[in-house]
């Protein structure tokens, strides 16, 4: 049997997260020099309180125990693991958790280990999450659930936004002065993934635009393959993911959709509220619209 780890960079539901197939490996947040595990010791709004006092909260990989401890575990209740790693272009999590699993095969050859880098996190994380569990449910076994995996991540897209630019700068992802003029002029950041960095797309005037833009390039990259589950994920602001969601199921009603909220630990870079959409340009051979353990 396999189970998947994932860690806190992907949006999770209750559903999600009570999956008995699913493991779940917090990075963690440092503030004021002690260090919290995201998801279990701190929450967004606690980090929101710490950020809204101008503190800018730290951010580590995951820990190397907590890792060991899963293995150890799942090992003993002889299960195999895949884990789907945030992208090792923005973390050294994913190298971590490779020299961890190659010390661990030399140790334990008969444990079937699988990493697989999600080149991205956040809602698209959650689109190869959610199909992974589905299948691992119906007892598909650990290659296909790992190359409907590898499938999904090839094929998914990012395109979100956040409030304003000031988390960004401060991020290194733009400079003081673009963060400056675009805040005063109301601008607002289109941003996508690619080659697993967070790149800007474009600057656009006003919510309203910056939104009908997100809406369009989901439509183009889903093209014909319209019966899809799309996550959509916010950071602290689930009104206007409700409002997007209205949004693409009139032009896209063969779709189904969850609203996932983002970790605490991608909250600190990406700032207070902003939103995102993650869809699919070509579906794997195995997949569900609308996996049933997300309704329980």
């Amino acid at each position: 049997m396999t189970k998947l780890i994932i860690d806190s960079t992907c949006d999770l539901n209750e559903a999600m997260r009570k999956h008995p197939k699913l493991e779940y490996l917090p990075l963690n947040i440092i503030i004021d020099e002690k260090s919290y595990k995201d998801g279990i010791d701190i929450d967004l709004e606690r980090v929101y309180e710490v950020m809204r006092k101008g503190e800018m909260p730290q951010t580590s990989q995951i820990d190397i125990a907590s890792l060991l401890e899963i293995l150890d575990r799942n090992r003993q209740a002889k299960e195999d693991l895949i884990y789907l790693s945030f992208s090792s272009a923005m973390s050294g999590t994913h190298a971590v958790a490779h020299q961890v699993f190659e010390m661990y095969r030399e140790e334990y050859p008969d444990m079937k280990l699988t990493l697989i880098d999600s080149q991205g996190g956040c809602g698209g994380a959650s689109l190869a999450a959610i199909q992974a569990l589905n299948l691992l449910d119906q007892g598909y076994s650990h290659d296909e659930v790992a190359q409907t995996i590898q499938e999904i991540v090839r094929h998914t897209s990012y395109s979100f936004t956040i409030a304003n630019l000031e988390w960004l700068q401060k991020g290194g992802r733009i400079n003081k002065v673009a963060s400056v003029i675009g805040d005063n002029l109301n601008v607002k950041p289109l941003l996508t993934v690619k080659a697993g960095n967070i790149v800007m797309d474009q600057l656009l005037r006003g919510h309203k635009r910056v939104y009908n833009r997100i809406i369009k390039k989901t439509v183009d990259h889903i093209g014909p393959y319209q019966e899809q589950l799309i996550v959509i994920s916010h950071v602290g602001d689930p009104e206007i993911a409700q409002t997007l969601k209205e949004m693409l199921s009139a032009v896209l009603p063969q779709a189904s959709f969850v609203l996932l909220r983002v970790s605490a630990v991608l909250g600190v870079h990406l700032g207070i509220g902003g939103v995102g959409v993650f869809a699919l340009s070509q579906l794997p051979e195995r997949y569900d619209k609308r996996p049933a353990f997300l309704e329980k």
